[in-house]
């Protein structure tokens, strides 16, 4: 396959991750206890900064074709193609000026100095921007840098440049060669997570009230950022005596994340239940967008599934809705008690999703496939969320097979009919039917 192809089918596989949202705005709250701690409260690991990884004999020497070398040119891999490092710097442009503005009611102007927004723009350890030093100041102008998702370095350094592997995740380094750890750390960010006050780590939540200032809606999916940002590592399996992974690591990849995203969607969902703001309650962040965001025409893609009704408040449940899919009834359960807490007054959720966060933390990520069983009635109810949910899943089960013309061309044609039109934030000209045909056909063929 071509070089252009292939970064047409990456492409297209992320190509449904987009902007949406506008509401009332609250006045951002100040750093308190509850939502945000001091960056190592217990005397813990403390960061020391990415120059001690930058070394041309550490991880900053010159690129190499050699998969067991590539740990070698990390940094340099990671400095040159990852868009993590831009994170700091996108604060400082004129959309996030415009966004915390609005969002702040005019009462902050510079993102580099709202904890919110430094709580995954940098290391989300050093979020307290309100009493920063010069030299935090600097660590947090790396923006996400190696200790963001490695943890702070200052006691596992010594082990790490001594190689001295087996006490380095005791000391506090992150063990990122496993996929399920990854997808599980990528999820903080990318998901949100509650503050956690044993790893210095603050509230990460992009609600709705930010959307409605301009921030990207969070619509994540592991498997297909990781195809769009360049390894700086070699995906391996290092329990089988470094062989490369099987052919369907994508496939695992995107099941592994769907657990990891449904496991820190919940626990948000909760957090949020239990917040000071609680009774903001319902919000709006939780749920389907395009309910209420929607194009004011009669004839309307919404119009065409029995189950979404404009305005209604919808949650846009994590994975894809399938009675057949792992711990599907856990998310049934939750659904249900969140409708109920709408119309009655005592009535909270927080049982369930409690009950649902241990189901899953107890459970396996499932083969791809098993949450693709949908009986009729669901491939009829797919609006423009799960149609993208589960193109993603066809596009990681289709990674081993892109040598198929056949495969690449459904990819694309697919892409064409999820992506947004140019200048509009929402799915205008989805069309259910058509899709749907479509779909269907896509994920026989790479089953």
């Amino acid at each position: 396959m071509n070089l252009l192809v292939r970064f047409i089918v990456v492409a297209a596989a992320v190509a449904f991750i987009v902007i949406a949202g506008s509401g009332t705005h609250a006045d951002p709250a100040k750093p308190t206890d509850k939502s945000v701690v001091q960056s190592d409260p217990h005397g813990d690991a403390k960061a020391v900064g990415s120059a001690g990884c930058s070394g041309s004999n550490c991880h900053g020497g010159a690129p190499s074709d050699k998969p067991a070398d590539m740990w070698k040119s990390s940094y340099t891999a990671f400095m040159g193609h990852d868009k993590h490092t831009q994170a700091w710097d996108v604060l400082n442009n004129d959309r996030s000026k415009e966004i915390v503005k609005s969002w702040s009611h005019g009462t902050q102007k510079d993102a580099t100095h709202v904890w919110q927004c430094l709580a995954c723009h940098s290391n989300p350890t050093l979020a307290m921007a309100d009493n920063a030093t010069p030299a935090v100041r600097q660590l947090q102008s790396e923006g996400v840098s190696c200790e963001s998702c490695h943890g702070n370095a200052s006691k596992y350094l010594h082990a790490h440049t001594g190689w001295l592997q087996s006490g380095e995740s005791r000391l506090g380094m992150t063990g990122l060669n496993s996929i399920d750890t990854r997808a599980h750390t990528c999820a903080g960010c990318h998901v949100g997570a509650p503050a956690d006050p044993v790893l210095g780590l603050p509230l990460r939540d992009v609600t709705h009230d930010m959307i409605a200032a301009g921030h990207p809606r969070l619509n994540y999916e592991f498997a297909s950022y990781s195809r769009l940002m360049p390894p700086h590592w070699w995906e391996r399996d290092r329990r089988k005596n470094d062989a490369d992974h099987a052919k369907n690591v994508q496939e695992w990849s995107w099941s592994i994340g769907q657990h990891a995203s449904a496991i820190a969607h919940l626990r948000l969902l909760d957090s949020r239940l239990n917040s000071a703001s609680a009774e903001r309650w319902p919000e709006f962040a939780e749920y389907n967008c395009y309910a209420c965001h929607h194009d004011l025409q009669p004839a309307s893609w919404r119009r065409e599934l029995p189950k979404l009704t404009p305005g209604s408040l919808i949650w846009n449940r994590p994975g894809i809705r399938s009675a057949a899919g792992p711990l599907s009834a856990e998310l049934d359960a939750v659904e249900n008690a969140l409708a109920k807490s709408l119309t009655t007054k005592d009535s909270s959720p927080h049982k369930a999703v409690v009950k649902a966060v241990r189901q899953f933390a107890a459970g396996q990520s499932s083969p791809a496939a098993a949450f693709l069983n949908l009986t009729d009635a669901e491939w009829q109810n797919l609006d423009w969320d799960q149609a993208a949910r589960v193109y993603a899943a066809g596009v990681a089960m289709a990674q081993s097979k892109l040598n198929n013309p056949e495969v690449v061309a459904a990819i694309e044609s697919l892409h064409c009919q999820l992506k947004f039109t140019n200048g509009i934030d929402s799915p205008a000209k989805y069309t259910p039917a058509k899709t749907r045909d479509k779909l269907r056909e896509f994920i026989k063929m790479v089953r």
